[in-house]
């Protein structure tokens, strides 16, 4: 189990908006703990997936109806 203050740094790790501390605290558990390491690159993947997956605009038919 990872505990829930692991899967924060997880996250902030993913939104690139940990500090260099946590980044630390956070490459050290993720050598001591082989599940909170596959949750972070299945995390990394999907992020990267996500960044592909181009924006979608609304037509101007679907606009005039709001």
């Amino acid at each position: 189990m990872i505990q829930p203050e692991y899967i924060e740094l997880i996250n902030k790790d993913i939104d690139k908006i940990i500090s260099a501390s946590e980044k630390k605290i956070l490459d050290k558990y993720l050598k001591e703990n082989e599940e909170a390491k596959i949750l972070h690159k299945e995390l990394l993947r999907t992020e990267e997936l996500l960044d592909t997956i181009p924006e979608n605009v609304a037509s101007e038919n679907l606009k005039k109806g709001f």
